[in-house]
């Protein structure tokens, strides 16, 4: 991933971090420094000490928020970014984070809409328990708010009276509007009760709403969007990209994502964009494994080394029931295999080498797979292999949009000219029956392969190949992610081996047809002769 990564922090680092903690200007009255910097506002206001990570994470919102360069203290490159995502660990206080920065940019009315001149803060979690339990949250993180600002005293006057009262920030809840499991509402701005900086401006309720990944939202205006758990397959790229993305810029929403790595596909997967291919400098990333509370230890952080003494707990029971994926998964931010992904990452990546490249010529022995697309969303694919010196081999494929397949004999006739094809093994599927009749008729060498009965027998085959690193391809990013999209499920009576939601299978499954003879069921590779 590109940008900041908050593993190890360095000593001008954390001075500048903690130099967020404080006012920047002692000028300002309270709540004109508290409606300046949502760190300073966690902290004056609802008396949280926040991890050295929150920090950097907050401040990183604001800048996006109001279109400001992050700090190159913290490695900014200058430019303005549009979203934020941060790739974090469990039981590091990522919640935390949501709640502080919508109570924030909600209290003080930092992104008003252009009707109402209020500001609506989305939460989209994976689930409507999680989207409740989320908003619990956010509702006792203000009124811890209300017990510290009422009972510290350096908020009572000189009689020892509190300033502010015993619900400060309660007070301030709208009455005409809901506050319930999914949404909590502030009053509209009264200049004679808030001042200049609280609810400054705002003509109707500001407001929070946290919502499961439905198309309820969709009704919703809201200019502050966060997806919790963006990685996790409940929330699907459809729903993002159709629904909720379009939702959200008909008012020009900032958007943040946050999650742990459920799995290697999807939206929030393409955005971490580890390997630098997507193009998404526009996005301010951070990753924070559970090691990063060591900065807080350091700095003696007594609540700190109490939470990361128990996650470390938590992680050897993992430990000691094989649960090894998990922990790196959940506390180390890695993209491992997920729970019922088919293929592991790793070894996806390892299956197309550097150096490999699609050849147009081969004289030595291969085989061709036919994939048929379907009528909907799937192309039609060629793909040849070959088995060379115990490694299978893809050598060229070509992809046919709906529609465009009409000349597929020709063009393998024109294939035979060109590769030394032995076999072709096409999907024995009703959309190729005809074609496949044909190519018999023409006397050429038909194995059809009936996916019903073969695909788990054949994929298993293939995937422990992969596992001893004896398959590979030359650099194909649309396969690469097909591959890495790959379910597994079963019930009580069989496997099923599917794309997930969103995804083509028609590339990996062209692979698969084409080295068919090469595989044999008990995960050992055929060598066949030709």
């Amino acid at each position: 991933m590109s940008n900041l990564v908050y593993k190890k922090f360095t000593k001008k680092q954390k001075l500048f971090l903690d130099g967020l903690r404080k006012p920047a200007d002692t000028s300002s009255g309270f709540e004109e420094a508290c409606s300046k910097s949502v760190v300073v506002f966690s902290e004056y206001m609802l008396g949280m000490k926040l991890y050295y990570w929150e920090v950097a994470f907050l401040y990183s919102l604001q800048c996006v928020l109001e279109k400001k360069p992050i700090s190159k203290i913290l490695d900014g490159d200058g430019s303005i970014k549009s979203m934020v995502l941060a790739l974090t660990s469990r039981q590091i206080g990522k919640s935390t984070c949501l709640a502080v920065f919508a109570l924030w940019a909600s209290f003080f009315n930092k992104k008003p809409d252009k009707r109402f001149k209020s500001t609506q803060v989305l939460i989209v979690s994976r689930s409507f328990d999680q989207a409740k339990k989320l908003l619990r949250e956010i509702k006792r993180t203000y009124q811890d708010g209300d017990r510290f600002m009422f009972s510290h005293e350096k908020y009572s006057d000189a009689d020892g009276n509190p300033i502010f009262g015993k619900d400060y920030f309660s007070k301030r809840l709208a009455k005409n509007d809901s506050n319930n499991a999914t949404s909590i509402n502030w009053r509209p701005y009264d200049e004679h009760k808030d001042g200049e900086f609280v609810l400054a401006g705002s003509n109707a309720a500001s407001g929070i709403r946290c919502y499961a990944p439905t198309d309820v939202v969709l009704g919703e205006t809201f200019t502050i969007g966060f997806v919790d758990e963006a990685g996790h397959k409940s929330i699907e790229d459809d729903f993002w990209f159709d629904s909720l993305k379009k939702t959200g810029d008909a008012n020009q929403a900032m958007w943040a994502f946050t999650s742990t790595p459920w799995q290697s596909s999807g939206f929030f997967y393409e955005y971490c964009d580890l390997e630098g291919k997507n193009a998404t400098d526009y996005i301010w990333k951070v990753v924070a494994t559970i090691d990063t509370l060591q900065h807080d230890i350091d700095a003696d952080n007594d609540y700190a080394r109490v939470q990361y003494e128990g996650v470390l707990e938590d992680i050897k029971r993992d430990e000691a029931l094989g649960k090894l994926d998990s922990v790196r998964r959940g506390y180390y931010c890695e993209f491992v295999q997920g729970e019922d992904s088919y293929f592991d990452p790793e070894k996806v990546k390892n299956a197309f080498p550097s150096d490999a490249q699609m050849v147009d010529y081969y004289s030595g022995e291969c085989d061709l797979g036919v994939d048929f697309g379907a009528q909907k969303s799937s192309k039609t694919t060629l793909t040849i292999s070959t088995l060379k010196d115990e490694r299978i081999i893809r050598l060229w494929h070509r992809e046919y949009s709906k529609g465009t397949d009409l000349q597929l004999t020709n063009d393998i006739e024109e294939l035979f000219t060109r590769f030394n094809i032995q076999r072709i093994v096409p999907d024995d599927c009703p959309a190729g029956s005809f074609m496949i009749e044909e190519w018999i008729q023409k006397g050429w060498n038909i194995t059809p392969m009936a996916f019903r009965t073969w695909k788990v027998k054949k994929y298993g085959a293939f995937r422990a190949q992969m596992f001893k690193g004896t398959v590979e391809s030359y650099e194909d990013d649309s396969l690469r992610k097909q591959m890495l999209a790959m379910r597994n499920s079963e019930n009580t009576k069989q496997s099923y081996i599917q794309a997930a939601k969103g995804y083509n299978d028609d590339l990996i499954d062209g692979w698969i047809l084409s080295c068919f003879h090469f595989l044999h069921t008990d995960d050992r590779v055929k060598f066949h002769e030709w």
